[in-house]
C-alpha cells in the first residue's frame, strides 16, 4: 500500500481538531457551524435530482459503476474506527485465518466470515445502502439489476515486507460484479498490497507460523 501524505496530514489535522473540542460531537458539530457562518457564503439546497433530468436510463452506464464502487471500497478514504476498511481485513485475516468475504449487494446478506468485524460491517452496510443511489446517478435504473456482488479476498501467504512497518503487507483483492436483464456481467477488480496501520496480537497471527 502506498502511503499518501495528504491523506495523513488529513488525518492529523482532523485528530487535533477533535481533541481541541475534548472529542465532544456536539462542540465539534458547533464549532464547524460557526466557522462555516464566518465565511460569509449563502448556503442554499438544491431539489433532489429525479430519472427524468437524466434522461432514459441506459445499461452501458452499468460498468461505471462496478468500476467506481471497487475503487471507492479499497480507497484509503474508506476509513473505520482507526484504520482503513482493507486494512481492518487484512487484519481480521492475520488475527482469524478467515481468507474471503463476500456480499451480495442488493439484499446486503452477507456469507458467515470472521472478516466481518465492526469496522467492516458499518462500511458494507454503507455501501449497500448508497448501490440504488449509485445505479440511479449513473443515468442507470435497479430494475436492470439482477445481481450484484462485492468480494472481497486477502492471502497472508503472500506478502512482503514494509520498511515504514513492523510487520507485513498482504496481497488483497476486491472483485465487483453486476449482472443485469439480459445477463450481461460487469466485472471490475482491483488487486493491491495493504498494510493495517496496527499489528494483531502475536499468538493470533497464524501466518507467522508460515513465514
Amino acid at each position: 500500500m502506498v502511503r499518501d501524505t495528504i491523506v495523513e496530514e488529513v488525518r492529523a489535522a482532523r485528530e487535533a481538531f477533535a481533541k481541541q473540542h475534548d472529542y465532544d460531537i456536539d462542540a465539534i458539530v458547533k464549532a464547524l457551524q460557526e466557522a462555516s457562518a464566518k465565511v460569509g457564503r449563502e448556503l442554499v439546497s438544491l431539489p433532489a435530482r429525479t430519472l427524468d433530468d437524466y434522461g432514459m436510463p441506459s445499461h452501458k452506464t452499468l460498468k461505471s459503476v462496478v468500476a467506481s464502487l471497487a475503487q471507492s471500497f479499497t480507497s484509503l478514504m474508506n476509513y473505520r474506527g482507526d484504520d482503513s476498511v482493507m486494512g481492518h481485513l487484512v487484519h481480521a485475516t492475520w488475527s482469524s485465518g478467515s481468507t474471503r468475504l463476500r456480499v451480495d449487494l442488493l439484499s446486503g446478506e452477507t456469507d458467515a466470515s470472521a472478516l466481518k468485524v465492526p469496522e467492516v460491517r458499518k462500511s458494507v452496510a454503507e455501501y449497500v445502502g448508497w448501490f440504488p443511489d449509485r445505479i440511479r446517478r449513473s443515468n442507470s435504473s435497479i430494475d436492470f439489476v439482477i445481481a450484484a456482488e462485492l468480494v472481497v479476498t486477502v492471502d497472508p501467504t503472500v506478502r512482503r515486507s514494509v520498511a515504514a512497518a513492523e510487520f507485513m503487507e498482504s496481497l488483497v483483492k476486491c472483485t465487483v460484479r453486476v449482472t443485469d436483464d439480459r445477463g450481461k456481467a460487469y466485472v471490475h477488480e482491483i488487486k493491491d498490497w495493504w498494510c493495517p496501520e496496527k499489528a494483531p496480537p502475536e499468538e493470533n497471527q497464524p501466518w507467522r507460523r508460515l513465514w
